[in-house]
C-alpha cells in the first residue's frame, strides 16, 4: 500500500496532527455590549441556575402553566421541578404561599439528584476514554477508582475540565493525538491544546463513542440526546460529586466540531436539566446553530441518497477522496452514514429560540440578542465560534446563529480559521492555527500561561 493509500492520510476519519507555521486569525467583531444586569442577576449563581432550569423544563413541558414570576429567585430547584412535575396550577392561584411566601431564597440550592447517575468502572472509564492518559500525562484510574468509579483521593484537584466532542467520522484522537502525517510523514505535532491542560493541570475528556476503533463492534448512537445522556451517564459522579471531594465541582468547558458541536450543546442542555453547573465556555466550530430550520440546512439527507450522490455528499463536506477506494469505502460507508443521521434527523426540542430559516441567513446576525432568543443552557456562557474561510458547506452566516442563543453579545467571539475547508481540524496547518485559538481562549477565562 502507498503511503497515499495509508488511512492516517484520510481526512475526516483519522488524524493527521498539526504543523508549525503560525497562524493567522481572522476576528470579527461583536456587537456592542449589552448590560447582563439589564437581563438577570449575573454574578448571582442560584437566581442563574433557576432561571436556566425554569426555560429548559418550559421546553419539555410545553403544556404546563409557568410559576410565578418571582419563582427564579424564591423557589429552590427541587420546588420548580415538582412544580412542572405536577403539571402547574390555575394562574388564579398564582401566590403558592407555601413555597413562595417571602422574597428571601435560601443561600444554596438543593443539590441534584445523584441516583440517576451512579459512579462508573474504571473499566467503562477506560472504554469510553483510551486517550485520557496519553493527552493528560495521568493515569485514568487516578480520576475513576477500581473501586466502584469514585474519584481517588490521592490525585491533584484538576483547574479545570474539557470536555471535546469530535466530528463525524472521527474518533477521539482529534483532540488526544499528537502524532500526525505533514508532507507525509509520520511526525510528532504537539498539541496547544493539551500543552496548555498539561501545564495548568487541566483534564481533557475526549470520548470515544461506539462504532469506531476499539468500539467499532458496537452500534452508534442514533442521536445527539443519546449520545450526551450516554457520557453523561460516565461522567457525572466525577465532574458533579459530593460537596465535600474536593476534585468534583471543577469549573469545565465545552469543545465541538461539526456536528460534535450539537452534541455538545445537548450535553450543556441535559447538565443544566438535571441541575449541574454550567460549563463557564463553548468553543464550537463548523455547524450552524441547534435550531435553524429543516429547510435552511445546507445538507442532504443522506438515507435519502444512492451512493453515488453519498460520495458526492462526502466531498461537499471535505472527505478526502481516499476514502472512496475500494478497500476503505466498505468499512467507511456505514459509519458515516450512521454519523450523518445524526445531524440529518436531529430534532431541536426549545421553544426559547426561534428556528432559523432561509430567510434569516440574510439578515445581519452580528446584531444584538435579545432575552427572548437565548437559550438557557448557554445563559451567561462564554461563546467561541470558529470556521474554516474555505468551507464550502457551512457559511459564516450559519456560524453566527448560535449568537440567537446568546443573552450578552459582548460574551461571543468568532474567527475564521484561514485555508481551512470544513474539516479543518484535519489539516496540519488550520489545525494549529484552531487550537492555539483554543488554548488562548482557555487562557483568557480559566488563566494559566501557554
Amino acid at each position: 500500500m502507498s503511503s497515499n493509500d495509508d488511512p492516517q492520510n484520510i481526512p475526516g476519519i483519522v488524524l493527521p496532527g498539526a504543523a508549525n507555521p503560525s497562524p493567522h486569525r481572522d476576528e470579527i467583531p461583536t456587537s456592542p455590549n449589552l448590560n447582563p444586569q439589564n437581563l438577570f442577576d449575573a454574578d448571582d449563581p442560584v437566581f442563574v441556575r433557576n432561571v436556566n432550569l425554569l426555560e429548559i423544563l418550559a421546553d419539555d413541558f410545553p403544556d404546563t402553566q409557568p410559576p410565578p414570576e418571582t419563582a427564579a429567585r424564591t423557589w429552590s430547584e427541587s420546588e420548580i421541578k415538582a412544580w412542572y412535575q405536577a403539571g402547574g396550577v390555575d394562574k388564579s392561584i398564582v401566590d403558592v404561599s407555601s413555597v413562595a411566601k417571602n422574597e428571601t431564597r435560601p443561600q444554596q440550592s438543593p443539590r441534584p439528584d445523584m441516583s440517576h447517575y451512579p459512579p462508573s468502572s474504571l473499566q467503562t472509564a477506560k472504554t469510553w476514554f483510551p486517550g485520557f492518559q496519553r493527552a493528560n500525562n495521568v493515569a485514568i484510574d487516578q480520576v475513576f477508582s477500581s473501586h466502584g468509579g469514585t474519584l481517588s483521593h490521592d490525585s491533584r484537584k484538576p483547574s479545570c475540565r474539557v470536555v471535546c466532542w469530535p466530528n463525524a467520522g472521527n474518533a477521539e484522537d482529534l483532540f488526544t493525538n499528537e502524532k500526525g502525517r505533514v508532507d507525509g510523514k509520520l511526525c510528532n505535532t504537539p498539541s496547544p491544546l493539551l500543552n496548555w491542560c498539561r501545564t495548568n493541570n487541566a483534564h481533557v475528556f475526549a470520548p470515544q463513542f461506539p462504532g469506531r476503533a476499539g468500539r467499532g463492534r458496537e452500534e452508534c448512537f442514533e442521536s445527539c440526546q443519546e449520545a450526551a445522556e450516554a457520557l453523561l451517564r460516565v461522567v457525572a459522579s466525577v465532574f458533579f460529586g459530593d460537596d465535600d471531594d474536593e476534585s468534583a465541582n471543577v469549573p469545565w468547558c465545552v469543545i465541538g466540531h461539526s456536528v460534535g458541536s450539537w452534541c455538545a450543546f445537548e450535553f450543556v442542555r441535559l447538565c443544566v436539566k438535571h441541575g449541574f453547573p454550567q460549563p463557564k465556555l463553548a468553543l464550537l466550530s463548523g455547524f450552524p446553530s441547534p435550531s435553524i430550520g429543516v429547510d435552511a440546512r445546507p445538507w442532504r439527507v443522506n438515507s435519502q441518497l444512492n451512493d453515488s450522490e453519498f460520495r458526492d455528499e462526502c466531498t461537499q463536506w471535505g472527505v478526502d477522496r481516499a476514502v472512496f477506494k475500494p478497500h476503505f469505502w466498505p468499512t467507511f460507508e456505514p459509519l458515516l452514514r450512521r454519523d450523518f443521521s445524526l445531524f440529518d434527523t436531529y430534532e431541536y426540542s426549545g421553544k426559547d429560540t426561534n428556528a432559523m430559516t432561509t430567510q434569516d441567513l440574510t439578515q445581519d446576525l452580528t446584531q444584538e440578542c435579545t432575552p427572548r432568543e437565548s437559550c438557557g443552557a448557554l445563559r451567561g456562557v462564554s461563546l467561541v465560534t470558529m470556521r474554516g474561510a474555505n468551507d464550502s458547506m457551512i457559511t459564516v452566516e450559519h456560524v453566527l446563529g448560535w449568537r440567537k442563543f446568546m443573552n450578552d453579545a459582548s460574551h461571543h467571539a468568532h474567527h475564521e480559521i484561514t485555508n481551512g475547508n470544513h474539516l479543518f481540524p484535519l489539516q496540519p496547518d488550520a489545525k494549529k492555527q484552531w487550537l492555539e485559538i483554543i488554548a488562548g481562549t482557555l487562557i483568557e477565562t480559566f488563566g494559566g500561561v501557554e
